[in-house]
């Protein structure tokens, strides 16, 4: 869906997730169209957290050695939802889990943890028909995830 969407559209959506093998729901849009103030106004509305994920990932990578935290980052990640305690979790400022030494595959790890925990993503890059993408195909933290299966609502700025 793309134009005006708000905090009730994304409680339907939640619903509708809760049915999908995995429960996971990106919210696109440019920057500056508004992604994270529906994420919040959607998570107070229906009472879940809000990870701010490069902030909280960060600070449990920030102590391990650089050769370590491509293997903890997924798992740590994994760690940060279940910790939130919450059926549905939303997940903001993701842009951390496309660095390049962190060799993660966002599309396998958002659907896994989405197994256990419906997940509200504000995903910080482009949407096309078939797939989402972050950074262009040359950039070294260029990462793209099929959207089949999922549910995708795009905000205009």
């Amino acid at each position: 869906m793309t134009g005006p969407i708000d905090a009730q559209h994304l409680e339907a959506q939640l619903a509708s997730a809760r049915e999908l093998y995995a429960r996971l729901i990106f919210v696109t849009g440019q920057r500056g169209s508004g992604k994270s103030r529906l994420l919040s106004e959607t998570a107070s509305r229906c009472n879940f957290p809000v990870l701010n994920v490069g902030e909280r990932l960060a600070e449990r990578l920030m102590g391990l050695p650089a050769r370590q935290r491509a293997a903890r980052a997924a798992p740590e990640l994994d760690l940060l939802v279940q910790q939130a305690g919450s059926e549905t979790v939303a997940l903001d400022h993701i842009e951390v889990l496309f660095a390049a030494e962190l060799q993660i595959d966002v599309g396998r790890v958002l659907r896994a943890t989405s197994r256990n925990t419906t997940l509200l993503v504000a995903w910080p890059g482009e949407v096309s028909d078939a797939e989402l993408s972050y950074a262009t195909p040359d950039h070294p933290e260029y990462h793209h995830i099929p959207i089949e299966g999922v549910l995708v609502s795009s905000l205009s700025h």
